[in-house]
């Protein structure tokens, strides 16, 4: 059976049942049934009024204020976003807009109200106001005119940013004291942070940019409270020349933006803002530092190969503490890899970077629809070839090997045959070498559309896992590892721990 068989498969929709509430109560037992007619079954049941929330694509950021508002005044939300993500809602629809308005539309077909969000409410009492209805997005003005259309007797309401509390759009706030570009503003003199104080970083890598926001409490503890990440594919067509290409350059500089907007918007009083991989090798890097200054009024910091690194162990072993074992921790990213190793005590022993970057690879071995044998032999042999240059071999000690950069959420996403792991609350998941190889030669064998199906959301992001996999698989045998732990750990969580030091 071909893979697509094997797809539509998968997607077909079973036939509806024939099972009636009378055969279905009678398979409960007597207390499931009083339980259940309690909360189900009752004419004078009190249910909660639904409300679709609309607002213009650039505003999404705020969809959990959004929910929250609405959930405060009893309300059931509905925002297109949360139900149908506007990106897997695109790609199905082949990107036409009006397939995926008309998704929105079935959605508001069932809501008993419609809000909608914007920086200025408009009002309507024979005359034009400042906030004319025509600027808002024209998706906006699709719902709105469907709901007069269709449901003209429910209620239509205006709702702005300022009535719901958005740190940015409140005066005096005590979250906020950036503007909307990030710029600091100046402090009332002897003015005091209040705790807990907010703090932003975006990581500006090869192939994603990364939004992490984070919560310093007073007597120092910290948790991050936010994470997004946008995949812009900065090293489009780069490795040749190495020059960063107009399109890549826009789509990241876009995503630091809108990264830069969402850090603010939930309060961060520090956004910091760090450049990896590519970054070190383009030739026209301080042309685009220049152009992100400009334009956000954040200084990119571009990292070392060796800073990147060690930010990145210093945080797996900070979640590692009391776990007194050699340590080494793999990070590929879209342009570089590194291997850091450790002694029992954290004590950093080896920090070696590797010419062998995921974009590349893909580029070499990995055009076709499918890796071929052959290719897939060249780009092991091209790996074991880099090893041996570097002097990498056998590592001594009881060896935990953590694979990090997203690999956990990578390896449950895509079905790896995970097991439980006690070393450390944040890495709950191990995997053998055994199981690791059967599940890559899997992998190996799907098309890319399949592959990609495992991420609709980001399906572009998942195309370098066979490279990723056998980086993994053959560092992970060369230094005589027996398991991998996959890890969420990034470059940011090292930057994280820095700042709170400070």
């Amino acid at each position: 059976m071909s893979s697509d068989k094997n797809f539509n498969t998968r997607n077909s929709l079973p036939s509806p049942t024939k099972l009636s509430f009378d055969n279905f109560a009678q398979l409960l037992d007597k207390g499931q049934r009083k339980k259940l007619n309690k909360i189900s079954h009752n004419p004078d049941r009190d249910l909660r009024k639904t409300v679709y929330l609309s607002s213009g694509g650039r505003f999404y950021k705020y969809i959990n204020f959004m929910r929250e508002f609405a959930y405060s005044l009893n309300y059931v939300p509905i925002h297109p976003i949360g139900t149908l993500d506007y990106y897997l809602s695109s790609v199905s629809h082949k990107n036409k807009k009006e397939e995926v308005v008309k998704d929105c539309f079935s959605l508001l077909e069932g809501c008993d109200e419609l809000w909608v969000f914007g920086e200025e409410r408009p009002l309507f009492d024979g005359k034009e106001t400042s906030a004319h209805i025509s600027n808002f997005p024209e998706g906006v003005l699709a719902e709105i005119y469907f709901w007069l259309a269709h449901k003209p007797d429910q209620p239509l309401r205006f709702v702005t940013w300022g009535d719901i509390g958005i740190p940015k759009y409140v005066d005096e706030s005590n979250w906020h004291i950036f503007n909307s570009i990030g710029e600091k503003a100046e402090l009332q003199s002897g003015k005091k942070l209040n705790y807990p104080v907010i703090l932003g970083i975006i990581d500006l890598g090869s192939s994603t940019v990364k939004l992490y926001v984070c919560k310093v409490n007073k007597d120092g503890s910290a948790e991050t409270v936010h994470k997004k990440s946008v995949y812009t594919n900065l090293v489009e067509n780069f490795f040749e020349k190495k020059v960063l290409g107009e399109l890549p350059r826009k789509r990241t500089l876009q995503a630091v933006e809108e990264l830069l907007e969402e850090a603010d918007s939930r309060g961060a009083v520090d956004v910091k803002l760090v450049g990896t991989g590519a970054l070190r090798m383009a030739k026209n890097a301080e042309e685009f530092m220049s152009t992100i200054k400009q334009k956000t009024g954040l200084e990119l910091e571009v990292l070392t190969g060796e800073d990147e690194a060690r930010l990145v162990f210093e945080a797996v072993h900070e979640s590692f503490a009391g776990v007194e074992r050699p340590l080494a921790v793999l990070n590929v990213g879209g342009s570089t890899t590194r291997l850091v190793t450790s002694d029992p005590d954290g004590e950093i022993i080896k920090n070696v970077s590797f010419p062998l970057s995921v974009t590349d690879l893909n580029e070499k071995y990995y055009a076709e629809d499918i890796i071929s044998a052959t290719d897939y032999k060249k780009l092991v042999g091209e790996i074991e070839e880099v090893l041996d240059q570097k002097g990498i071999g056998k590592l001594e000690g009881d060896l935990l090997f953590i694979y990090t950069g997203g690999e956990l959420d990578y390896m449950l996403i895509t079905g790896f045959p995970l097991e439980n792991s006690d070393y450390s609350r944040q890495h709950p998941k191990e995997l053998s070498i055994s199981a690791l190889e059967k599940h890559a030669e899997k992998m190996r064998q799907m098309p890319k559309d399949e592959l990609r199906s495992y991420m609709p959301s980001n399906p572009k992001w998942i195309d370098g896992a066979v490279v990723s996999n056998a980086l993994g698989e053959t560092i992970a045998k060369r230094v005589g590892a027996k398991t991998i732990i996959p890890s969420n750990k990034n470059v940011n969580d090292g930057i994280i721990l820095t700042m709170f030091e400070e």
